[in-house]
């Protein structure tokens, strides 16, 4: 009997993901055809646990020989193509068989399916997913095919009809770790470079893939010139389209092109209004200009747009799942906290871990903020609404960031839960565990396990030593002079020893700030301040401040700015701080007087339209459009820029 479905791959070093995608089509898929490359890992190994069909193929920088060496090979009704970083939901298995079953395939047929391409850092810490479509079901036979080496199409030598299922595909070649592993965009270049020598004319479909190429290595002045050409030569129905027009209003907003970014925008939003991706964007631009009101209003939008198509059951993004709420939230959340409404900060940081529960970040600042409101039992009750202590990652993160925060009640709490599931801990955070629990002797067994002359060693060390009162430590453990921990290991000793000490006045900064704020966190306040009392940098001292303010220890912070403030030395971040603050508290006339020295230091363009917008003095508002005006010239005719100034 013919096998219904045909699944043909080819793979190279794909150790890492081929099992996850082999187990996911094992109800799927008949007969599964692997066309290797040149592994030299395990991803054979893994592939024969699955077929016997595996085959050697030498690489030639071709993608289509290598699919239709695949294509050849397979018996299949019915062909399925999928790369290894790609797998499939169980979900929607038998509904796609079934209608296979009943789709006549005497002539050449191809099937487009949903394609999500998840985003983030790691395969443990996806943040989302855009999404996009491709013809990856078709008939076997009927001269279909593979042409380009790069960015594979497929071909059909006859009309081939074509019709669109529910299906979908989920890939995460484009999460950071798994591409840069693969190094996709210097072999994708390569390709690139080979087609452009044989004179070969491309269309705007290459265009498109030469800009991802691009946009992906950085390169993104190159990446706007393919992406404009490949607009250009166009349709607007083309799948491609919308996804140019997406990607070059980030870039441009990188690149800080924000006239050019609006008028994407704008007409994003006139051609796709109906979902929520140029919504988002609109009020991410508007958010860079300080325009916050306006800003809140596009976020809104995002929420609304989502909430209303959910009810009926349409789709309510067009290329990023996450501009429907994961990212206006985040957005919504910051601007919040600017404002110092905490309980808005609290709610919309809520609303981020619902969207996405992997995010440390959002995650410690959300429990930061509850521990200054609420009691350790709420908080563990509240929390384990979104992390369940039954599963092995929501225990580790929620263990991590007790420990982060230096709350040894809940970080004891939730270190069991994760020895109740058997989990090994990483030595660095063992280290950290020790000594906010003041067990020396643990935290020197477990600084044994850290790695040699790393930064986690060091700083660590140098904790141990000032809690202990005993330089000790950073004999045996920090004594690499070439380390930027050295010299400040060399002067901790000084402390220790009760040597003479002046204000350090050391080079590495940024290592003594980590160490301080370290001390803080784990309660270590003597020696935090004995430390700071000898600190003279200037630069140190606002970032010290800036730290402060931003864990809402806002009466230590406030006495940090004071005191630079007396000293004519503080940043213009701190003023703009401070004008914020003043600003939560209604104390209007104080917080715009900080607002305006703030700006007068450094005149960013986020600070003045939201200076102008808060101001009722028309001289004042003249001025400051003035001073805009001649600042930013190029930005005066932002449409919302104008309206600030009509």
């Amino acid at each position: 009997m013919q096998p219904l479905i045909s699944l043909c791959m080819i793979v190279k070093n794909e150790e890492k993901v081929l099992e996850q995608c082999l187990s996911s089509v094992q109800e799927l898929a008949d007969e599964i055809i692997i066309i290797d490359t040149g592994s030299t890992d395990g991803t054979k190994e893994i592939a024969l646990k699955y077929t016997e069909q595996v085959f050697d193929f030498q690489w030639i920088n071709d993608f289509s020989a290598a699919r239709n060496e695949g294509i050849n090979k397979a018996t299949g009704k019915w062909i399925l193509i999928l790369d290894a970083d790609e797998y499939v939901k169980q979900d929607e298995v038998d509904s796609l068989r079934n209608m296979l079953n009943l789709t006549e395939t005497d002539k050449p047929v191809g099937i487009v399916v949903d394609v999500m391409n998840l985003t983030g850092n790691s395969l443990t810490s996806t943040t989302g997913f855009y999404q996009s479509s491709g013809t990856r079901i078709f008939t076997n036979g009927h001269g279909i095919h593979y042409e380009n080496k790069i960015h594979e199409q497929v071909i059909c030598q006859d009309i081939m009809a074509q019709f669109k299922v529910s299906f979908t595909v989920f890939h995460s070649g484009y999460v950071t770790q798994i591409a840069e592993e693969k190094k996709k965009s210097d072999r994708n270049m390569e390709i690139f470079n080979e087609l452009k020598k044989t004179g070969k004319k491309s269309g705007p479909y290459e265009d498109f893939t030469i800009a991802n190429e691009l946009a992906a290595a950085r390169k993104l002045k190159e990446s706007v010139y393919y992406y404009s050409k490949c607009i250009k030569r166009s349709k607007i129905t083309d799948p491609w389209y919308s996804h140019c027009c997406y990607r070059l209003i980030i870039i441009f907003k990188i690149l800080k092109r924000y006239n050019e970014a609006y008028a994407y925008i704008e007409k994003g939003l006139q051609l796709w209004g109906q979902y929520t991706d140029f919504h988002y964007l609109k009020g991410a631009v508007l958010n860079e200009f300080g325009m916050y009101e306006q800003a809140v209003k596009a976020f809104e939008t995002c929420l609304a747009i989502a909430e209303e198509n959910g009810k009926q059951n349409k789709q309510f993004w067009l290329i990023d799942t996450d501009t429907c709420r994961l990212f206006p939230f985040i957005s919504l959340a910051e601007i919040a906290y600017m404002r110092k409404d905490i309980g808005k900060t609290v709610f919309f940081l809520t609303k981020v871990l619902q969207e996405n529960s992997k995010s440390f970040i959002h995650l410690y600042r959300l429990t930061r903020l509850l521990l200054q409101s609420e009691p350790p039992d709420e908080i563990s009750r509240l929390l384990e609404q979104i992390y369940p202590q039954n599963q092995p990652f929501n225990c580790y993160i929620v263990f991590k960031v007790f420990l982060e925060l230096g709350h040894e009640l809940l970080a004891s709490k939730y270190l069991d839960n994760c020895k109740a599931l058997n989990l090994s801990m990483e030595a660095n955070d063992m280290v950290r565990y020790a000594l906010l629990t003041r067990n020396e002797k643990i935290a020197s067994e477990w600084l044994e396990k850290l790695p040699s002359n790393s930064d986690s060693m060091y700083s660590n060390a140098l904790i141990a030593a000032l809690a202990s009162k005993n330089p000790s430590w950073i004999y045996q453990y920090v004594k690499d002079s070439s380390q930027p921990y050295y010299d400040i290991g060399q002067y901790v000793i000084c402390i220790l020893e009760q040597n003479q000490v002046e204000q350090y006045a050391g080079n590495h900064q940024d290592q003594l700030y980590a160490l301080i704020v370290d001390l803080f966190k784990l309660g270590y306040f003597e020696e935090f301040d004995q430390l700071m009392n000898l600190v003279e940098n200037e630069a140190l001292l606002n970032k010290v401040a800036d730290f402060f303010y931003e864990e809402n220890l806002l009466e230590i912070a406030i006495q940090y700015y004071s005191a630079l403030i007396n000293q004519e030395a503080l940043s213009a971040a701190g003023y703009m701080n401070v004008a914020n603050l003043y600003l939560s508290q209604n104390e209007e006339e104080e917080g715009l007087m900080f607002m305006q020295k703030s700006i007068d230091m450094d005149p960013a363009i986020d600070r003045i339209p939201y200076l102008i917008s808060l101001l009722s003095d028309t001289e004042l508002i003249s001025a400051y459009q003035d001073k805009f005006a001649d600042l930013h010239a190029g930005y005066n005719q932002l449409p919302f820029i104008k309206n600030l100034n009509a």
